[in-house]
């Protein structure tokens, strides 16, 4: 018999709005500690569905977008990647080029960070990037495995 999958698209995303700061904190302590808490961070779920409408929502995939303002001042966004299930055949790629799509549009900085829920504790899928005849695209980020950060934290 098959086990019914648990979507946990919803509760990530609450769980981000509720608790981004100490989630921050733990998972991204660089991001967090560049950040002027003092003003609200802004979440952008329209922003996000204009550059990538078509992106896998629902099941498994969280995507959010949040503007924040870094302490001197300035303006960013930080897209969060969130695959609750997933494998080493996935990809992240999406974020690339929404990344791209993002600055093209509003010209804001916009960085990835990602949070893997995968049981392959050798996947660590930090960056992509594809290159032809001396063109070069690239994106290199900054991720969290679920499945590893409890050895961590102990």
């Amino acid at each position: 018999m098959d086990q019914p999958t648990t979507d946990f698209d919803g509760a990530w995303k609450e769980a981000l709005e509720r608790y981004l700061e100490p989630f921050l904190a733990l998972c991204f302590p660089q991001a967090h500690g560049d950040i002027d808490w003092t003003i609200p961070p802004q979440f952008l779920d329209t922003e996000l569905q204009r550059v990538a409408p078509d992106e896998p929502q629902g099941r498994q995939h969280v995507d959010k977008l949040v503007r924040i303002v870094r302490r001197g001042g300035q303006d960013a966004w930080c897209w969060f990647t969130l695959r609750c299930k997933a494998s080493a055949t996935a990809t992240l790629h999406s974020a690339c080029f929404a990344i791209t799509r993002l600055f093209d549009r509003y010209q804001r900085q916009v960085v990835n960070l990602a949070v893997l829920g995968d049981e392959e504790a050798k996947w660590q899928p930090d960056q992509f990037s594809y290159g032809l005849w001396g063109c070069r695209l690239a994106l290199v980020f900054p991720i969290v495995k679920l499945l590893t950060f409890d050895a961590r934290i102990r």
